[in-house]
């Protein structure tokens, strides 16, 4: 029996509702509600969003930073001393005490790692990483790629690396509140980046990746900077078709893909259907030039391609499965 207006409004409307109850936002929810999920019922989509965590435990930028940056001049220097003064006495400490603790297996396991974790990251919170000017002239002129490893060194590639594909939104926002940082002239703090590097690098063979935050100048300094720096990012952009053409993939981060428990690839395609990352006309862009395309997920890493198969399969099944899965 088929709805009445009245009903599909009301069924649109619930499902509008629970969108904005797990905080997709005022555009994007009637969007979804129009399109990708129009035929969909408010259990279902109520069912859907029961694979993230607890609202309350959910995180806006699973991959941005946890804090704001370390901030400028003296107080930096005066932060960077007082948290280098402690990793120091720790370590004295803990050179102290290792002769006796070593001789627990249990403990001699995981003791170095865990020392040095500690180390890097409470010294790594307040170091930066960013990309030489004149790497940045160089694949300009070239039509290649600057890309980055885990240790923060880089290196011009025409192959064999993956490309990021993000929203700045959440990459650069922070986890406990909707808020975004702005764009640091020192470039991207050592643990913020380590964050965004692993997600990335969990989905792929390659150890080099490009990354815009680090590869895309940023505009600032004086007007003689500026102007300069204005001309190299145009450069810059203007060369990004190569960039994506001639990586070996492009590597999707979705704040709410990130954090699903599921590796099903319609259920995902829905998740993603109701992201930030489908919001931006770049990330069309970016999956038009490249030649393969994963999602990252909680559980697992997607082929894009794969999942665009297994939608038309779906859709294929039955009137009721085309109805709901064609729109994706």
């Amino acid at each position: 029996m088929s709805e009445t207006k009245a009903e599909v409004r009301a069924r649109c409307l619930r499902i509008e509702q629970i969108l904005l109850e797990n905080w997709i936002g005022p555009h994007r929810s009637p969007m979804c509600c129009s399109n990708e999920l129009k035929n969909w019922q408010p259990s279902e989509v109520e069912d859907l969003f029961k694979l993230l965590p607890d609202f309350k435990d959910r995180k806006f930028s699973p991959h941005g930073p946890e804090s704001l940056y370390p901030p400028k001049g003296r107080q930096y220097w005066k932060e960077f001393a007082v948290k280098a003064a402690m990793i120091g006495a720790f370590d004295v400490f803990a050179l102290v005490i290792s002769p006796i603790l070593l001789t627990s297996k249990t403990f001699r396991k995981n003791f170095l790692s865990e020392v040095t974790e500690l180390n890097y990251s409470t010294i790594g919170s307040s170091l930066f990483i960013k990309c030489p000017l004149h790497l940045l002239r160089q694949v300009a002129d070239a039509g290649m790629a600057v890309c980055v490893n885990k240790h923060g060194c880089f290196s011009v590639r025409r192959s064999k690396y993956a490309a990021i594909s993000h929203v700045w939104a959440e990459t650069m926002g922070l986890e406990l509140e909707d808020q975004k940082i702005e764009h640091d002239s020192r470039g991207i703090n050592r643990a913020h980046f380590r964050r965004i590097f692993s997600k990335a690098a969990a989905s792929s063979k390659h150890g080099w990746f490009w990354l815009d935050l680090l590869a895309v100048p940023q505009i600032h300094g004086g007007e003689q900077d500026i102007h300069m720096l204005r001309e190299l990012k145009t450069n810059v952009v203007n060369s990004l078709i190569h960039v994506h053409r001639n990586g070996d993939s492009v590597v999707i981060l979705d704040a709410l893909t990130l954090q699903l428990d599921s590796v099903d690839l319609c259920k995902v395609a829905a998740i993603l259907n109701c992201g930030r990352w489908l919001t931006r006309m770049w990330t069309y862009q970016e999956i038009k030039l490249a030649k393969k395309a994963y999602i990252v997920t909680k559980t697992g890493t997607l082929d894009l391609h794969d999942m665009i198969r297994a939608l038309y399969a779906r859709a294929g099944e039955n009137e009721v499965h085309y109805k709901r899965w064609h729109e994706m």
